[in-house]
This record gives structure tokens, C-alpha cells and sequence, in this order.
């Protein structure tokens, strides 16, 4: 009797596994589809900052040599402004400092960081040893 009722309820208990099984298959493969969506979105995103940080990057470096210009002054000035406003925006990490935290490869062995250069006032100027 026992293995009749087995025999019995087989196909009904493998039916409602296989929705079972179906219906968690599906979920999953929707929460991969919106993680897709989000990593396309955010992709998107990236290349639109990507492009618009270069074009600002374009217009700062066109600015700043078109004022290099009209104040008579030469081709030396660009560094001391460069230097500055990396002091001014990043505080206190060094160019060197950057570079090794990135793991970028080594361009000189000379110090790129030009101590002289502080021409915001005295809150960028390099520290002193006490």
C-alpha cells in the first residue's frame, strides 16, 4: 500500500519541484538582469564624467595659457600654477606620494613636486621640519 501511494504522488511532488525549481530560477535571473542594468547605467555614467572631466581639463589648460599670455609671462609660469592648485585641491599628498599610491610606473627620478611653488599664501606652503 505504501508504495502505491508513492508511485501515486511521484509526479505530482517532481511537477511542483520543477516549479519550484522554475520560479527561483526566474528571480535569479531577474536580479542578475537589473544588476546588468545597473552596471550599464553606472558604465555610462563613468564615460560621460570620463568625457567631461577632459573637456574641463582642455578649457583649465587653455585658460591658464591664454592668461600666461596676456601677463607677458613664459612658459616657466605653467608649473608654479599646476603645482599650486594640485596643493590647493589634493592638501597633503605629493604628486610622488600619489604616484606610489596608485602603483604607477616612475617617469624621473627627480622630485616632481616644485617646493617654491606655493602661491596661494602661506596655507600652501611645503612643511616644515621642526
Amino acid at each position: 500500500m505504501a508504495m502505491l501511494t508513492l508511485k501515486r504522488l511521484f509526479w505530482p511532488i517532481a511537477a511542483v519541484a520543477l516549479a519550484v525549481a522554475l520560479l527561483w530560477t526566474a528571480t535569479v535571473n531577474q536580479g542578475l538582469r537589473d544588476q546588468v542594468a545597473l552596471l550599464n547605467r553606472v558604465a555610462g555614467l563613468q564615460g560621460r564624467w570620463c568625457t567631461g572631466l577632459g573637456q574641463v581639463n582642455t578649457v583649465c589648460e587653455e585658460t591658464l595659457a591664454d592668461l600666461a599670455d596676456r601677463l607677458g609671462l613664459d612658459k616657466d609660469f605653467m608649473p608654479l600654477v599646476t603645482t599650486a592648485l594640485w596643493r590647493r585641491s589634493m592638501g597633503g599628498v605629493t604628486v610622488n606620494g600619489a604616484r606610489r599610491t596608485l602603483k604607477t610606473g616612475v617617469v624621473s627620478r627627480k622630485p616632481v613636486d616644485d617646493p617654491k611653488a606655493a602661491m596661494g599664501g602661506s596655507e600652501e606652503l611645503p612643511a616644515t621640519r621642526r
